[in-house]
Formats: C-alpha cells, structure tokens, sequence
C-alpha cells in the first residue's frame, strides 16, 4: 500500500517546538521566538527554525548598539546568538569643555563702556562725555 507524502512526513506545531513524525520516529527542533524591531531601526528575519538569521539595521541619523547585534543567528536549542540591539542617535550632545570668556572692553576716548557680563550673548554699551557723540 503506497502512502502519500502527507501520511509520511507530518509537521506538528506545539508550544513552539516543531516535531517531525516520519518512518524514521520523532525529531524535535524548537523554533526562536519571533524578533521585533528596535524603535527607529529595522528587523529581516529569515526564519524563526536552526540557522534562521536576523539582520538589523537603523535609521538615518542612528547607530546600532552593541555593533555585534547587527546579525543574530536562530541556534539548536530555540534562542538567538548575542541580545538584542537597539538604535542610539548617532550625534549626541557633548558637554562643553572650553568655558568662552569675552575679552576686557576699552572705554573709547572721551567716552565710558558698561557692560552686562563676559560670556556670549553679553552686550556692552557706549556713551561718550558731554559735548561729544558715538560715530561708527
């Protein structure tokens, strides 16, 4: 009596482990859980089964941490190689190093100088002694 390939070979999904029924007995190969993109990246999963792969990638603007995580790979026992990345924005604020200080401002001949401090953004002002006048 001839059987079908369905009859001889049934796949059976259980808990996510995936057992082969076939003339030969029971295999079992667990399956990897599904991955999720990191938030402002992207995910290509080839299959959840042994030797699946995983390729992630971020967007413009975003560096994928840890670097190691960019290619994961589905192993025997239904777990990914390394952790999962994430995506951290490539240009980050860095703390200012250098303190900016304004030079010391002269007064001009026959005039005075008043000036509010000596960081950016601070303004000075001119004015000049009775009976003469600020030119540029």
């Amino acid at each position: 009596q001839e059987r079908s390939k369905m009859e001889k070979g049934i796949i059976l999904l259980l808990f996510s482990m995936v057992t082969l029924v076939s003339a030969r007995g029971f295999v079992s190969i667990a399956l990897c859980p599904r991955l999720y993109a990191p938030p402002n990246g992207h995910v290509i999963v080839n299959g959840l089964g042994y030797g699946g792969m995983a390729r992630y990638s971020c967007r413009s603007g975003f560096i994928l941490v840890p670097a190691i995580s960019r290619i994961r790979q589905c192993l025997y026992g239904g777990y990914w190689t390394s952790v999962p990345p994430v995506c951290r924005p490539l240009v980050t604020r860095l703390p200012s190093l250098v303190e900016i200080i304004c030079p010391q401002l002269a007064a001009p001949v026959n005039g005075e100088v008043a000036v509010s401090g000596s960081n950016p953004g601070d303004t000075a002002s001119y004015t000049c002694i009775s009976s003469y006048s600020v030119t540029p």
